[in-house]
């Protein structure tokens, strides 16, 4: 493993985040998450109330009836220049920076000063998973012929089957037994901005829910081994030919 920063010029990450999902001492009301915007308006001036949303169907006699149900669950504070998103409920919190990226300590930096708030008004009584997970988006010439030359992670087609792909779903759950944590891979292609090209998702979550360190030291520095380990999967999941587009 590298320790070395993984920069590119033409990076495709276009959303990075951290997660840290608790388990809080007692209930912790929507009022309570609401004061953490007191001292933070300034530089997250929106407030937006965030949502979780199920679904379920109903069946009788006369109709088959889906039924979607929202519950606001916590907030969603947003930058002044829309980049910086915080989330927080009364299990999790999150921290995302949309594209421009800039480099993980400052992500970081700024994902730590929001979270020792948070956990001062949470109080948890547990730390049940931590994640850092970085959405790539890939957009390449169309036709892209052959998808070898561009991932080194695909989907194996038998030589009896239709060869030409017009869409791309791949999630992999994988062990890394050396650090305790847990990677999704998902790689998927998406709408590109014009006919003429492809685009692709390459999206990194890795994450770990069990002997996550209590103290903020511990916590903080595996946070940075996540990194370190999305860096490496990252890397070894594009071609040298990828690596050459956006260096």
């Amino acid at each position: 493993m590298t320790n070395e920063p993984l920069h590119f010029s033409r990076s495709p990450l276009t959303e990075a985040v951290i997660e840290i999902r608790v388990t809080p001492t007692s209930t912790v009301d929507l009022a309570q998450l609401a004061t953490l915007h007191d001292a933070e308006r300034d530089r997250y001036p929106t407030m937006e109330a965030y949502h979780e949303h199920s679904a379920s169907i109903v069946f009788d006699e006369q109709r088959t009836a889906p039924t979607v149900t929202q519950e606001h669950i916590g907030y969603q504070f947003v930058s002044a220049d829309s980049l910086q998103l915080v989330r927080v409920t009364e299990t999790s919190f999150t921290c995302i920076r949309l594209a421009p990226y800039e480099t993980w300590s400052i992500f970081a930096a700024e994902a730590r000063r929001w979270w020792l708030r948070y956990r001062e008004a949470v109080q948890p009584a547990s730390i049940d998973r931590v994640a850092v997970r970085y959405i790539n988006r890939f957009i390449f010439p169309n036709p892209v012929i052959d998808l070898e030359n561009y991932f080194r992670v695909l989907p194996q087609i038998a030589d009896d089957l239709p060869q030409q792909l017009g869409a791309l779903h791949v999630r992999l759950a994988l062990q890394i037994p050396d650090i305790g944590a847990t990677l999704l891979l998902t790689q998927a292609s998406t709408a590109a901005p014009s006919d003429s090209e492809v685009s692709f998702i390459l999206d990194i979550d890795i994450f770990r829910e069990q002997d996550i360190p209590a103290d903020e030291a511990g916590l903080w520095e595996y946070l940075e081994i996540l990194r370190h380990k999305k860096n490496e999967i990252f890397v070894k999941s594009i071609t040298a030919k990828t690596q050459e587009l956006i260096r």
